[in-house]
């Protein structure tokens, strides 16, 4: 599995624009342009005609699970024997893990005449952004 994604990493880098293309957006998991849209992982080429419209979906942030544990690793460090501060930073590290996995997920939805599409989705909602930007400034160029 980890080859094919690497696989479809290199070709999603390595696509170049056609002469009668327009290359909006060049990295190593989106190529977007005038005529065709890739995303690395996605099973299809969308078609940048047959996109209706585009924008971000967002996940709420999920800190619930992070602040019962990091209650629990202050009720237990109150106690104040050496294993209960061990464990107390255990639920500490575990609070830590859960607070940055709570993090909200940004998603690109693709709408076309029949359906949606999520193709991609990121943590950092600049880059979604950057993306949305890229594919609405295509289907403006194609008319």
């Amino acid at each position: 599995m980890g080859s094919s994604l690497a696989k479809q990493s290199q070709l999603v880098a390595g696509l170049q624009a056609a002469p009668d293309e327009i290359d909006f957006l060049h990295d190593q998991n989106v190529f977007v342009t005038n005529l065709r849209c890739i995303f690395r992982g996605a099973p299809r080429i969308y078609a940048s005609s047959g996109i209706t419209s585009v924008g971000i979906l967002s996940s709420s942030q999920q800190w619930g699970f992070a602040a019962i544990c990091l209650l629990i690793a202050v009720v237990v460090a109150v106690n104040g024997s050496e294993s209960s501060i061990l464990l107390a930073g255990v639920f500490l590290a575990g609070a830590v893990i859960l607070w940055v996995l709570g993090r909200p997920k940004h998603y690109l939805s693709l709408h076309t005449a029949g359906t949606h599409y999520t193709p991609l989705w990121s943590r950092s909602k600049d880059y979604v952004g950057s993306v949305e930007v890229a594919i609405s400034n295509a289907i403006v160029a194609r008319g």
